[in-house]
């Protein structure tokens, strides 16, 4: 048999029966997991991530922000990367294939700012998207 919308407790009173919606449990498991993929935004063959900002001719950094604030600032980055699964995009038509990244070192509740050190311009703004299906980039806080 099936049974749904049960509560069990010990002692002589019962409390309310607690719901919470989907949207509700998804806000609070994106407190221990964030995941950004193509199938993070609905939009063709390539979802954007982040905007970014060439710090140096050989380092790009994108702030990404979380959809809702990690539970610690002590998270670990997952990542699925493999050739041409990301791609920065920026000023005049620039288009670098990004084969793999990391961190700068910030780690805040907040947000997380990737390092990525494989494309090459200067002074320049750009977007970081994601191209293959794929590809992942995850936020783990788990405890």
């Amino acid at each position: 048999w099936n049974i749904t919308g049960v509560q069990f407790e010990v002692g002589p009173v019962a409390t309310p029966f607690e719901y919470r919606s989907f949207a509700q449990e998804l806000q609070l498991c994106k407190r221990y997991f964030n995941m950004y993929s193509r199938t993070h935004a609905d939009s063709g063959n390539e979802a954007f991530i982040a905007n970014g900002f060439f710090w140096s001719n050989s380092r790009f950094m994108a702030p990404l922000r979380f959809d809702v604030p990690m539970r610690t600032n002590s998270w670990s980055l997952y990542k699925v990367v493999g050739s041409d699964y990301f791609r920065i995009y920026n000023d005049g038509g620039g288009n670098h294939q990004i084969n793999d990244f990391g961190l700068n070192g910030q780690a805040h509740v907040q947000s997380a700012h990737l390092n990525i050190t494989d494309a090459t311009s200067s002074g320049e703004a750009g977007m970081f998207f994601c191209r293959d299906s794929a590809a992942r980039i995850g936020f783990d806080a788990e405890l």
